[in-house]
């Protein structure tokens, strides 16, 4: 499942969010500097118990489960 951030609801529906395993954020390095703890935070209330992956560059690392590599 891929979020894209450039359309509403990241192009799914609550339906496809609550039901997917694994969402994959459609972007590029830009996203290191979007990618927030704020964003993290915004996705926690509105999707409990979502598990948040993150890498090492990304300002929002301090607040995700996983941190990992891009390689």
């Amino acid at each position: 499942m891929v979020y894209d951030p450039h359309r509403p609801g990241g192009g799914l529906t609550p339906e496809r969010l609550a039901a997917a395993t694994v969402i994959l954020w459609k972007g590029h390095c830009s996203v290191h500097g979007r990618f927030s703890a704020h964003c993290v935070d915004d996705v926690r209330a509105r999707i409990p118990g979502v598990t948040c992956w993150s890498t090492r560059a990304a300002r929002g690392v301090t607040k995700a489960d996983h941190v990992g590599s891009t390689e």
